[in-house]
Parts: C-alpha cells; sequence; structure tokens
C-alpha cells in the first residue's frame, strides 16, 4: 500500500464504495481538517473536498454513502 500524502496519527477511518477515507488526524504540530482517499485498483491516495474543522481522535460512521465524523467536545 502506498503511504498518504500526510503522516498524521488519531485519524478517523471510513470505507465507502470500496474506497479508504482517511480523516483528519493529527501531524505533530496541528490537528488537520484534510482528507486523504485511498484507491486501491490505482494504489494510490488522492486528496478530496476538507472537513470545515479541524478534528483527531474522531469516530467516524458511514450513512448512505455519506461519512459523518464525531467528537467528544
Amino acid at each position: 500500500m502506498s503511504p498518504m500524502a500526510t503522516c498524521r496519527i488519531g485519524i478517523g477511518l471510513a470505507v465507502v464504495n470500496r474506497l479508504l477515507y482517511a480523516v483528519g488526524g493529527y501531524d505533530g504540530q496541528s490537528r488537520l481538517s484534510t482528507v486523504e482517499c485511498y484507491h486501491p485498483e490505482n494504489n494510490e491516495w488522492r486528496f478530496v473536498s476538507p472537513m470545515s474543522v479541524t478534528r483527531s481522535g474522531a469516530g467516524e460512521m458511514c450513512v448512505d454513502d455519506f461519512i459523518y465524523c464525531c467528537t467528544v467536545l
């Protein structure tokens, strides 16, 4: 598996239509709003639309092809 473009910890993961999404996380300096999507057929990660807020340590769930991100405040 190829590496993601951004090293991160505390990411949320979700699978939608056979694609793996890595959501938010922490890069060692700040929380992230970026989202990367893994395409297994091409063995590559691509950036997709970011979240409107930064998050790390969040939980994700998928409903009807939408990813919902939940954090505890």
